[in-house]
């Protein structure tokens, strides 16, 4: 591949040359000389020329800066080519073609070890995408007295709310991390959600403060109701028309991450609904997601947000496009010796999807969950949304064992208690029984 982004960048550039070259009187062919950028030592200049550039200065200006442009143009016809064929590298899920079809890519490519995917030709539209992007950037442009009254008010309002993992000292991955993540987000969910997850895990002195109706347990929490501050007129506008184009993403995303998971469930040879029994009561959650545009090097342990997996079945993530997303090519090696990849950028409209460890035990080991990690390598302010829908607090979910296989993995017993023990493997301790 490399070989023949080269050839196409030589004859890209030849071509350029020879149109250069016509209407010029050089005494020499443009295509018989070798292809090569253009070295300044050719341009003879006379800095003592009273008289300015010479006619041999002026020639070679006429013949050299056509040429210089060709370059240019050259390079910039092959980096886009080459963006191009790491796009196409990665395996791409049309939604468009049907169920069935998406379905056996999806199984051709976790054969193969692959774990995340891009994902078009679904039916959120391109106005709600850059709606919910706009949004991201707004909220974290707000001024920090008002990012703060997004914080939780209690341990039992957890995993909800507003967090700078510097201020905050949030570290994804211990081993490999030397400060904590270069990073704010905003997690969103359901009321009934946090109730779900506190109530099944048994979390210690957790009790319910009041009851509500279903449409209530559906409403989004943003945690910021309860301040007894009023914002400014302009600010309480621009913060509701946040939480309005938020909402409407939301509900869109959710039921795109479902179609998801119909997917899924058909490339592991279930029916397209069997994932329905775990998502009875779905917790499903948005995080909004800012990284500075400060350059920090990985390898000193610097990163966006640190090495993981996520936890549940699938991620569907919304990114604006600027690089930082890496995946670890062997989770299994130590940290130490781990490779990492880039995530090529992607058209507009397209997301990236990955497996999680609820369904890599789920599939007994089928579908890989993927580790990643950010890395601001491109010194660029970056934004995403991730949404996860995840199983039922009180989920069981035992490995689904093909004939003549063996289990690998445990069952997961109530997905709310094996919520708790993630959590807590990276320092979040709200959720102790």
């Amino acid at each position: 591949n490399n070989r023949n982004i080269t050839n196409m960048a030589n004859m890209a550039t030849m071509q350029t040359w020879q149109s250069a070259k016509m209407g010029q009187r050089a005494r020499f062919r443009v295509a018989e000389k070798p292809v090569m950028a253009p070295s300044r030592t050719r341009v003879i200049t006379r800095a003592n020329h009273k008289g300015g550039s010479s006619r041999r200065d002026q020639r070679a200006r006429s013949v050299m800066e056509p040429m210089t442009e060709g370059w240019t143009e050259a390079l910039s016809a092959v980096g886009k080519l080459k963006q191009r064929k790491d796009r196409e590298s990665v395996t791409t899920l049309d939604l468009s073609l049907g169920e069935e079809e998406c379905a056996k890519v999806m199984r051709k490519a976790a054969e193969r070890g692959v774990g995340f995917f891009f994902l078009k030709g679904h039916d959120i539209s391109q106005e709600l995408i850059d709606d919910v992007l706009d949004a991201n950037s707004r909220f974290f442009d707000l001024d920090p007295y008002i990012k703060d009254r997004f914080r939780v008010k209690s341990p039992f309002q957890e995993p909800l709310g507003y967090k700078d993992s510097q201020k905050d000292g949030i570290t994804a991955d211990k081993e490999s991390q030397s400060a904590p993540c270069f990073r704010e987000y905003l997690n969103v969910g359901r009321r009934r959600n946090v109730d779900d997850i506190h109530r099944e895990n048994g979390t210690k002195n957790y009790q319910q403060q009041d009851t509500y109706g279903e449409e209530e347990g559906q409403r989004l929490v943003w945690l910021d109701e309860s301040c007894d501050l009023a914002l400014t007129r302009s600010s309480s506008l621009v913060v509701d028309d946040i939480k309005h184009k938020c909402e409407e993403y939301y509900e869109e995303a959710f039921k795109l991450s479902r179609k998801v998971h119909r997917i899924v469930a058909l490339s592991l040879g279930l029916s397209a609904d069997d994932f329905d029994r775990h998502f009875m009561r779905p917790l499903d959650f948005m995080l909004l997601n800012n990284y500075p545009k400060e350059k920090r090097d990985p390898t000193k342990g610097l990163l966006g947000l640190g090495a993981h997996c996520d936890f549940a079945f699938t991620t569907l993530l919304l990114t604006d496009g600027t690089k930082g997303l890496q995946v670890c090519k062997d989770k299994t090696k130590p940290a130490q010796e781990r490779e990492w990849v880039d995530v090529p950028t992607h058209e507009p409209g397209t997301f990236v999807i990955n497996f999680g460890d609820a369904l890599e035990t789920l599939s007994n080991g089928k579908c890989i969950s993927v580790m990643h990690r950010v890395a601001n390598t491109s010194n660029k302010k970056r934004k995403s949304v991730a949404f996860f829908c995840e199983p039922s607090a009180d989920a069981k979910i035992v490995p689904v064992v093909q004939p003549g296989e063996k289990q690998k993995y445990e069952t997961i017993e109530t997905y709310a208690k094996y919520m708790g023990r993630k959590f807590a493997s990276i320092g979040q301790d709200n959720y102790k029984t």
